[in-house]
């Protein structure tokens, strides 16, 4: 489906939908190329540097500093393609994500170098998709929507009462979780189902809470504002590996050169009553629990590997495996940003679509839609909207323009776009 407004830095995300699962697996790959829509793709160019026992020219430069992945390709005649991961972004939950993608003119600088003196394409900071499910989304960037924040200025209270248990104004219980500061403290409900199955309240009735069991400071807590915020980090098992052509793994800061680079980033989501079981467990203690011990247990295993190869595309292989009984809403699977587009039109073509009525207009993907002004979100991948005799739509493409689709025929005019693309790997 695709997801924006009047901003330019929204999402275009592929999501599939799913009835209510038990244990099983899925593989899914999702294919991103860039394209250069005036000139010819060079399909090489890139020199090797340090890593190339076999000797070839290869079209990846890669050089790792610190916690940051720049990769280079070759974009056209004249320009490279700068792609930056990171490997920890200081997110919620640490996990690889895809932060940026830039081109800079034809050198022999080295990819960080080539980045700084390089023209954005596109601003990435959220491409790592979540899952849905629960109610709540949960994994890549975000945990479970279930924690209130609560603001009770002086609060009094201390690790030592993390873990205890407290009354709102419906005798609903709730967990102190996190004593964020003097002023602030997290708090979650009483889990409403049954272990390992998971669901809590959302509001606290009232203004105060009452003492239930396991503090060391008693006293009631008065609050001015609640807010709901995430649970995190919500996942554990986490690794990461940087592979050249998928054998070699470098861990050292230096330049390397490949034909294809993997970026394998595994984790397990946790099970978020368990982590609530593990807090109330270590009530008294003298230091904060960890919400991602590898001790809790988890929902959801999830493995997904980002190959880079020459002309700067990058096939995203998710795979998931399911612990304990969803309700899913959806795997989120991928979403890219839009491009950048300032001063230049942005254009969406979406097969296999049918026209889709929407608030603001009807929406004709299949034909190619201006999306560059206000624009509002269409789940393009429902079933009912696919095209007669179709198999429905599994890729969309974007470019920036600088005219109208309609004249550009072909995409003549076209400065550059990318393409998005998703297939069931069993296929």
């Amino acid at each position: 489906g695709s997801r924006s407004n009047n901003s330019k830095t929204d999402y275009v995300r592929s999501c599939f939908n799913f009835p209510k699962i038990r244990k099983r697996y899925n593989h899914f790959l999702f294919l991103i190329g860039w394209s250069v829509f005036e000139s010819e793709i060079v399909l090489s160019g890139c020199t090797s540097v340090d890593w190339n026992p076999l000797g070839f020219t290869a079209p990846l430069t890669v050089q790792k500093v610190g916690t940051m992945l720049y990769i280079k390709s070759r974009f056209d005649a004249d320009y490279d393609l700068i792609h930056r991961v990171a490997l920890t972004l200081g997110t919620y939950n640490e996990i690889v994500n895809p932060n940026g993608t830039r081109k800079a003119a034809v050198s022999d600088a080295a990819p960080a170098t080539a980045w700084s003196a390089g023209i954005d394409i596109q601003y990435t900071a959220d491409d790592a998709a979540p899952l849905n499910y629960n109610g709540t989304y949960i994994g890549g960037n975000h945990g479970a929507n279930i924690v209130q924040e609560l603001t009770a200025t002086e609060h009094g209270k201390t690790v030592a009462d993390v873990g205890s248990k407290w009354l709102d104004g419906a005798n609903v219980k709730w967990c102190l979780i996190k004593v964020l500061d003097t002023n602030k403290l997290w708090f979650v409900s009483e889990n409403k189902s049954v272990y390992p199955a998971w669901s809590f309240h959302t509001a606290i009735t009232g203004n105060t809470l009452i003492h239930s069991s396991g503090a060391t400071n008693i006293d009631s807590i008065s609050f001015s504002s609640a807010a709901l915020t995430q649970l995190h980090p919500a996942v554990n098992h986490q690794t990461k590996k940087v592979l050249l052509d998928g054998l070699s793994e470098i861990t050292d800061d230096g330049l390397y050169s490949c034909n294809s680079l993997d970026i394998v980033n595994s984790y397990n989501i946790t099970n978020p009553a368990a982590v609530l079981n593990y807090v109330v467990s270590q009530v008294g203690g003298t230091t904060q629990p960890a919400f991602n011990g590898d001790d809790i247990a988890s929902d959801v295993w999830r493995t997904l590997t980002y190959r880079y190869a020459e002309n700067g595309s990058c096939t995203i292989v998710d795979s998931v495996q399911v612990l304990n009984p969803i309700s899913l809403g959806y795997f989120g699977f991928t979403q890219a940003m839009g491009l950048t587009a300032t001063n230049r039109q942005l254009w969406q073509y979406i097969p296999r679509v049918k026209p889709i009525a929407g608030t603001v207009k009807t929406w004709d993907f299949a034909a190619g839609e201006n999306i560059s002004g206000t624009f509002e979100q269409c789940n393009t991948l429902d079933k009912s909207r696919q095209s007669a005799g179709s198999h429905g739509a599994n890729r969309q493409i974007v470019c920036r323009s600088r005219r109208t689709w309609v004249d550009d025929r072909l995409y003549a005019g076209a400065i550059y776009g990318y393409s998005l693309g998703a297939k069931n790997a069993g296929d």
